[in-house]
């Protein structure tokens, strides 16, 4: 059942840059994609940018849709699509914007897509949710079938962290002697750029529920499928989740519109019974991405409080810190070695210069 020996696919993605989150606009890096599209520095801006697909069925309580703790009304709320900053404005979010999805934000990568591979993508836990029911030893047998079909040259599966320390998946697949790669956290800097590459290098992307994977592995042009059995979500997942928590009432609709029997509705071009059937949805992604309301770098700014004068200065002050940190580099090669030995041997306070200097 081993697949041809292939490069690792973690080899070739981004690398995980961990960082402590201050609050929304910080998730997955969504800040530091802001900044280097908009080339300034935003740690002073606090907007909530909309995160995961969130669909129009989700326009039935403004949380639904803002998948935020903020539910502040005097905060700027960026949204993916204009259906989005409608209802929420009709709801007295008056600072609500459709800008896209941050993933939209990502520059173009150049990688190359391997013909007949697939990336397994079950859904996934978070720190505080449980889902014993899931169907894991099925789903992972399910996933064994295909890989002793033929139809794939490569196979390999991506566990959301969350899932790993909750022992969701991890063993069935280890089991199977398969290649496996971690999801992102919402603390990895590079989250979205590895998405976008990951998504990229694979023909086909297979799931067992619905998820925000689906349309951003639709948009970076894979073939996605809802294929084997299902992972259905109960209310009672959720119990300790503190967004359900706050925001009770929206819980049941949430998981209705996750249902198999939902989803066959909604989505059809989804449901195949093998994921080599699937066929690229780019357009449809897009729209659920909220392509078309990408900003321009300048209007970006705009939005944020930023002008071009803001811009100007930010560039001045990184350019005046990179000159200064490079001419004391060069000073400190420069000096000559008995300097560098006088200053190594030496007490600072009393060579004042030579502190200076290096």
């Amino acid at each position: 059942m081993k697949l041809k020996n292939l490069v690792s696919i973690e080899g070739q993605l981004p690398p995980k840059v961990t960082f402590r989150k201050k609050d929304d606009f910080d998730k997955y890096g969504m800040r530091f994609i802001a900044e280097e599209y908009c080339n300034i520095d935003l740690s002073d801006v606090f907007p909530n940018w909309q995160h995961g697909w969130v669909a129009d069925e989700r326009n039935f309580h403004p949380q639904a849709v803002l998948t935020s703790m903020n539910d502040s009304k005097e905060s700027l709320h960026l949204v993916s699509r204009i259906s989005q900053e409608v209802y929420l404005k009709k709801h007295g979010y008056a600072f609500s914007k459709a800008i896209g999805s941050a993933l939209i934000y990502i520059p173009e990568v150049y990688v190359k897509r391997e013909p007949k591979s697939l990336l397994v993508m079950p859904v996934h836990s978070l720190n505080y949710t449980t889902h014993n029911h899931w169907k894991f030893k099925e789903y992972a047998e399910y996933i064994k079938s295909l890989m002793e079909s033929g139809s794939f040259e490569r196979v390999t599966v991506c566990i959301h962290p969350a899932c790993i320390r909750n022992g969701y998946w991890i063993n069935e697949f280890k089991e199977l002697g398969i290649e496996i790669i971690e999801g992102v956290e919402t603390n990895d800097k590079n989250a979205f750029y590895r998405l976008k590459v990951l998504f990229s290098l694979f023909e086909y992307v297979t799931t067992n529920g619905k998820g925000s994977h689906i349309p951003y592995a639709a948009y970076c042009g894979a073939k996605v499928s809802i294929c084997g059995p299902f992972a259905e979500y109960k209310v009672e997942d959720f119990i300790e989740d503190p967004f359900y928590k706050k925001f009770p009432d929206i819980l049941k609709p949430v998981i209705d519109y996750s249902s198999y029997e939902s989803i066959k509705k909604l989505y059809p071009q989804f449901i195949f019974d093998s994921p080599e059937q699937a066929t690229e949805n780019n357009g449809w992604a897009k729209e659920q991405l909220g392509f078309e309301n990408k900003l321009t770098p300048r209007d970006f700014r705009i939005l944020l409080g930023k002008n071009d004068f803001s811009v100007l200065k930010n560039y001045l002050e990184r350019t005046f810190s990179w000159l200064k940190n490079g001419l004391r580099v060069v000073a400190a090669n420069l000096a000559p070695n008995y300097v560098k030995k006088m200053y190594r041997s030496s007490d600072r306070s009393e060579n004042p210069h030579l502190h200076r200097l290096c």
